[in-house]
């Protein structure tokens, strides 16, 4: 049975590098090995990884290529975390006018 995580829950704001750790570890590999794979700084990936740094288009690209997956699934990863985080600080916005008005 599946581990349940809050953060996997709809509309939950998920950061990108959630996946990508979920991945690395299904892979039962290291953030070091994907960092030779894709070219790319063990410091960029783990800033990835540890939720502090978002993946753009080019790192999509080189994940993609890495890992067999399509780049797309990478850079809708951030999208999506992206306009998930403006739904709510909108949302958030307009219960405070709300409360302001009453």
């Amino acid at each position: 049975m599946a581990e349940f995580k809050p953060t996997h829950l709809p509309g939950f704001p998920v950061h990108p590098g959630l996946f990508l750790r979920e991945e690395i570890e299904a892979r039962e590999s290291s953030v070091e090995q994907l960092a030779e794979l894709t070219g790319r700084s063990v410091g960029e990936l783990l800033a990835v990884v540890h939720e502090r740094a978002l993946i753009d288009e080019s790192l999509a690209e080189d994940l993609g290529r890495a890992l067999g997956t399509s780049s797309e699934v990478w850079a809708n990863s951030t999208t999506l975390y992206l306009l998930t985080l403006e739904r709510d600080y909108l949302r958030d916005g307009a219960i405070e006018m709300i409360a302001a008005a009453d």
